[in-house]
C-alpha cells in the first residue's frame, strides 16, 4: 500500500519491462500483476530483490608522461592515458594550476592531448565522470618547463660583392654597391638586419641592401638582431675608386693644370684652342700624361708619338699624318709655338684609343685599361 506503481507494456514474446530507480542501496518487494482499467488485476507472482545506486568512479591510468615529475624546455607536452569505468565516462578534463584547459572525449578507453605549459612550474591531473556523475582525479603530474636561453648569436654570409681570390677588398669605379647575404637564427629568430647602419630588406633569410660609397675604403658592417636580443656581425671593405680600370685626364684650355685620374698636375705651358676651333697641347704633356712615348726628329721635323700598339709621325706645319704607316689628313697641323712643339689634342688621343668628352671649359680624355 502506498508503493508506486509501474506500468510496463509487454512485448510480442509475453515479456514484461519496466524500470525501478533506487537512491541507495534497497531492499524492494516487487508484486506483478496484470489487468487493465476496466477488468480486476490478477496477481502473477512477488518477489523482493535488492537495489544498488552506482556510485563508482572511474578509474584513470596515465601513461604519458611516464614520469611524476617532468623537467622540459619545450612549451608544449603530450598527456594520455586510459580510463575505465562500469558504467561509461564521458568525457576526460586535463586541469594544469587549477585551470581546466582540455576536454577530451575517450575513445575506446583511451584519451591524449597535447597540452601548453607556463613557464615555471605546472601540475597537471586529470579528472573524469561517468554517466551517472561519479568523478575520479589522477595523482598530479608536476611539469617543470623551463624556456630555452637562446644566448647564441644570427650568423650573417655576405655573398655579394665578391671578393676576388688573393684580395682582401672589394675594388669598384661605381659610387655604390648592393650588399647581399644570408642570415640564419637557430634559437629564437632574426628580427631585423641593418646594413651600413640602415634597415635592409630580409627574404625568407636573404638580405639586400643598396649602399652609396664614399671615394676611398668603405668599410660596410653587417648587424643582424634576433628577437633574443642577440646580436651578429659581419663585415666587407669596398674601396670606390672612380678612376678604377681607366685612365682619366682632365685639362681646360688656357690653364698650366690638369689632372691625371684625380690628381692634379702642372704643364710647362698651357694649351690653347687654334683658329680652326681644335684645342692643341704641347707634346710633353702627351708624353707625361697620357703615358706615351715621344721622339723627335730634327732632321725631318717629325715628332713620333709611340703607344702599346700604335705609331704617329706628324710633321710640323703639314696636315698629314701617318698612323701606323698609313697617311691620314687632319683638320690641324703640329707646330711650334716659342720653341714648344704642340700637336691636336682629338686627332692623337683618338688614334690612342682615348675617348674625347668635352665639359666646357674641361676637355676630358677617358681610356679603358
Amino acid at each position: 500500500a502506498g508503493a508506486p506503481m509501474i506500468v510496463g507494456v509487454l512485448n510480442e514474446e509475453g515479456i514484461f519491462a519496466g524500470v525501478i530507480r533506487a537512491n541507495a542501496v534497497s531492499l524492494i518487494d516487487i508484486e506483478v500483476s496484470r489487468g487493465d482499467i476496466d477488468t480486476a488485476y490478477e496477481h502473477l507472482f512477488e518477489k523482493r530483490v535488492a537495489i544498488a545506486m552506482d556510485v563508482e568512479p572511474p578509474v584513470i591510468q596515465i601513461t604519458e608522461p611516464a614520469e611524476a615529475e617532468v623537467d622540459t624546455i619545450d612549451g608544449v607536452i603530450r598527456v594520455a592515458g586510459t580510463v575505465t569505468d562500469n558504467v561509461g565516462v564521458d568525457s576526460v578534463i586535463i586541469i594544469v594550476n587549477g585551470v581546466p584547459v582540455k576536454s577530451v572525449v575517450p575513445v575506446a578507453g583511451f584519451f591524449a592531448a597535447n597540452v601548453e605549459l607556463e613557464p615555471g612550474t605546472n601540475t597537471i591531473v586529470v579528472r573524469a565522470v561517468d554517466v551517472n556523475g561519479n568523478e575520479a582525479q589522477s595523482d598530479p603530474i608536476v611539469v617543470n618547463y623551463s624556456e630555452p636561453v637562446d644566448d647564441v648569436a644570427p650568423e650573417i654570409t655576405i655573398i655579394e660583392p665578391v671578393i676576388p681570390e688573393g684580395m682582401l677588398v672589394y675594388e669598384t669605379s661605381e659610387d655604390y654597391v648592393v650588399v647581399k647575404g644570408t642570415v640564419y637564427d637557430e634559437g629564437t629568430g632574426v628580427k631585423a638586419v641593418y646594413v651600413a647602419g640602415e634597415p635592409a630588406d630580409i627574404i625568407g633569410g636573404t638580405f639586400s641592401k643598396r649602399v652609396e660609397l664614399t671615394e676611398g675604403s668603405n668599410v660596410i658592417e653587417v648587424v643582424a638582431i634576433d628577437y633574443a636580443g642577440n646580436i651578429g656581425r659581419a663585415e666587407i671593405t669596398v674601396v670606390y675608386d672612380p678612376y678604377l680600370g681607366k685612365l682619366v685626364i682632365e685639362l681646360s684650355p688656357g690653364s698650366q693644370f690638369y689632372k691625371v685620374n684625380g690628381e692634379t698636375r702642372i704643364m710647362d705651358v698651357a694649351p690653347f684652342i687654334n683658329e680652326a676651333g681644335r684645342t692643341m697641347v704641347p707634346v710633353r704633356f702627351v708624353a707625361e700624361a697620357m703615358g706615351l712615348s715621344v721622339q723627335w726628329n730634327a732632321e725631318t721635323r717629325q715628332v713620333i708619338i709611340t703607344g702599346e700598339d700604335t705609331e704617329i709621325i706628324l710633321t710640323i706645319d703639314s696636315n698629314i699624318a701617318l698612323v701606323d704607316g698609313v697617311p691620314v689628313s687632319m683638320d690641324s697641323k703640329a707646330i711650334i709655338v716659342n720653341g714648344r712643339t704642340f700637336v691636336p689634342l682629338r686627332f692623337v688621343a683618338e688614334a690612342m684609343g682615348f675617348e674625347v668628352q668635352w665639359d666646357a671649359p674641361v676637355v676630358r680624355l677617358i681610356k679603358e685599361l
